[in-house]
């Protein structure tokens, strides 16, 4: 018969004891763990919070003082030369912080005044400087924008990607799969629905002022927020965010809080077309074709050509020098050509096309080797279309220009490349297909822009309102802010100034 083992009681008791004190330890240490990792969490949402609330505070008290000091009457000094001023620490009981303006005089030295703004939140502070430079009256203050796109209105992004922070003043919505990579901050409070994600990924927080229920929406399992969600001041997120969970439907891997102030609203101030002067001198027409290339000179003054046709690969040569010149034309067709711009030192042009504008082919625009200037830079070309027909870009052009539109739709189709900045005072703005825009700013306080196919913008969108399709994408780049035109405000103060570097 097989033999029989019996347990040995006390040896049981001894086990049993061991697995409990073990069990113990394990939970001992896991708790541990998870109350340390939930403060480091705690700890890190706190500091990424007060830093961005810092951020938000100097920059809009630094907005605010450029555009004070651009008005008659405004109420920030600029000091003598040599001298300084400065404001604070100020509270902002609004945003729960304070602020320090600092300004100082020293054009004499370097032709700047410099602008330094601090903001304090929460024992943390941020630093924005800014240097002006003394213009003549009316210059217009070009605002401040650190997002990849910025809407007064709606903002949608189906599909495609954003590289960097995005600003909407109305709805914003990603309908699709989009991918944004950085935060969203959404403003409205009086929108009854202010966000909805459907199977897009926010690659980062979502920092909203609403206060209303179920304002923000997850309309699909797939939509996701890899950071933190903050809703309006004394509000309760779990009532603003429907189904608001860190699993489906609606992922949000954050924390979930409440702002303790409004994020402030930023106004997209609009600048005035250029009105044309009658110092011109005629020219006639010119018609390039076949082997002829043809030259201009505007060193010794500006000149009106009532029309310039540039076809069969021909080029017109335009020397500029070392001063500000104008050209006045009624009609700029270049259907396959180039126009090739020469300047010296701070040289630049300025082309006033007052009918008619067209480039197609494989046509190029100041894309020439310069010596005396900067090589195939959209700072030597300033093109300002005031007619009624749409601008478009639909071929394979390269075009290194500034662009000011006074009314009429902007067309950035095909495979095109543009490298500048566009202002348009127009209602509509389209990007499609391989369109390439390397613009520092696409600036259209009164357009809704809509990019389909694969359309990209490198810099900052700022416009009324967007909607973007297929795999459109948007790269935020701060080059632009050495590179915008010098407009006007129509704000006819006695002295004005114009941005040289902000940082």
């Amino acid at each position: 018969m097989p033999s029989s083992q019996t347990l040995n009681p006390k040896a049981m008791g001894r086990y049993a004891l061991l697995l409990v004190s073990a069990l113990i330890f394990s939970m001992i240490t896991y708790s541990t763990a998870l109350r340390n990792a939930l403060f480091l969490t705690n700890d890190r949402i706190v500091h990424s919070y007060s830093h961005n609330q810092a951020h938000n505070i100097a920059q809009s008290v630094l907005v605010f003082a450029l555009r004070d000091i651009q008005e008659d009457g405004g109420n920030i000094p600029i000091p003598s030369n040599g001298d300084t001023v400065e404001f604070g620490p100020e509270p902002w009981p609004e945003m729960h912080g304070s602020f320090i303006l600092r300004i100082t005089n020293s054009v004499d030295d370097d032709n700047l005044v410099h602008i330094t703004s601090v903001g304090i939140f929460d024992g943390r502070s941020y630093q924005v400087n800014v240097g002006l430079a003394p213009g003549g009256g009316g210059a217009f203050p070009w605002p401040a924008y650190n997002n990849a796109i910025h809407t007064a209105g709606d903002l949608s992004f189906a599909n495609g990607t954003v590289n960097g922070n995005l600003y909407s003043g109305g709805m914003f919505s990603i309908p699709a799969n989009a991918t944004i990579n950085g935060d969203v901050i959404a403003v409205n409070t009086e929108l009854a629905h202010v966000v909805d994600i459907n199977s897009g990924t926010l690659n980062g927080s979502l920092y909203a002022n609403t206060t209303n229920p179920n304002a923000i929406t997850f309309s699909n399992w797939g939509g996701s927020i890899t950071g933190d969600l903050f809703t309006g001041p004394g509000s309760n997120p779990g009532d603003v965010v429907q189904n608001a969970s860190q699993w489906h439907p609606g992922h949000i891997n954050g924390q979930m809080g409440s702002l303790s102030g409004l994020l402030p609203m930023m106004d997209v101030p609009v600048p005035e077309f250029p009105v044309l002067g009658d110092n011109y001198n005629y020219h006639p027409n010119i018609s390039l074709q076949g082997n002829t290339n043809g030259n201009i000179n505007l060193t010794s003054g500006d000149l009106y050509i009532p029309e310039i046709s540039i076809n069969s690969n021909t080029t017109l040569t335009i020397n500029v020098g070392s001063e500000v010149r104008s050209l006045r034309v009624n009609n700029l067709n270049i259907q396959q050509g180039h126009l090739n711009i020469n300047t010296e030192g701070d040289g630049r042009l300025e082309i006033f096309v007052e009918n008619q504008f067209n480039i197609g082919g494989s046509s190029s625009m100041n894309n020439n080797f310069n010596p005396g200037g900067a090589d195939q830079s959209a700072q030597n070309l300033l093109i300002n279309y005031s007619g009624s027909d749409p601008l478009n870009f639909g071929g394979a052009q390269t075009v290194n220009a500034n662009f000011f539109v006074e009314s009429a739709d902007v067309n950035l189709t095909g495979g095109n490349s543009f490298n500048g900045n566009i202002i348009t005072l127009g209602e509509n703005v389209e990007i499609s297909g391989n369109a390439a825009n390397s613009a520092r700013v696409l600036y259209a306080p009164n357009a809704h822009i809509h990019m389909t196919g694969s359309g990209r913008v490198f810099g900052s969108v700022i416009g009324k309102s967007l909607s973007a399709q297929g795999n459109a994408m948007v790269t935020f780049s701060d080059d632009y802010k050495d590179s915008l035109p010098d407009l006007q405000s129509g704000s006819g103060s006695a002295q004005s100034y114009t941005i040289a570097h902000w940082n």
